[in-house]
């Protein structure tokens, strides 16, 4: 059986692997919506700001096939059982239900209206948050 560990605790690590959604695969602010809202999806457990350093961890088979980059900036949602309390922060565990995109940097001019949406969707879940 496959586990991830942290220190001295584990959990057990599902077979497949987090996939990266390709700037191809864009979605519209109400999907991504439809998305965060899903049932188990974690909204507002990590009371930390946006856009600080996270620490995530996944099985050591899915780092190569991911290829998330130190210093990019991505679009993560999760579910509740995917967070790992340590001290005063989270960990964030990538499984098979993670919602992974980039999200592109503010001078990329080519993506200025992909960059557009993902800033409403943003201010728009941070405002209203799911209907229940």
């Amino acid at each position: 059986m496959r586990k991830i560990c942290h220190k001295d605790v584990c959990r057990c690590a599902e077979e497949r692997c987090p996939s990266l959604r390709k700037d191809g695969a864009l979605l519209r602010q109400e999907e991504l919506q439809t998305v965060a809202c899903e049932g188990g999806v974690d909204f507002g457990t990590d009371s930390a700001l946006a856009l600080t350093m996270k620490q995530f961890v996944s099985h050591a088979t899915c780092r190569d096939s991911l290829g998330l980059q130190e210093q990019e900036t991505y679009l993560i949602m999760g579910h509740t059982s995917d967070l790992w309390r340590v001290r005063s922060h989270y960990i964030y565990v990538l499984s098979k239900e993670t919602f992974l995109m980039n999200w592109p940097a503010e001078g990329n001019v080519g993506k200025k209206e992909f960059l557009d949406q993902l800033e409403g969707f943003s201010e728009y879940m941070s405002t209203h948050g799911c209907e229940s």
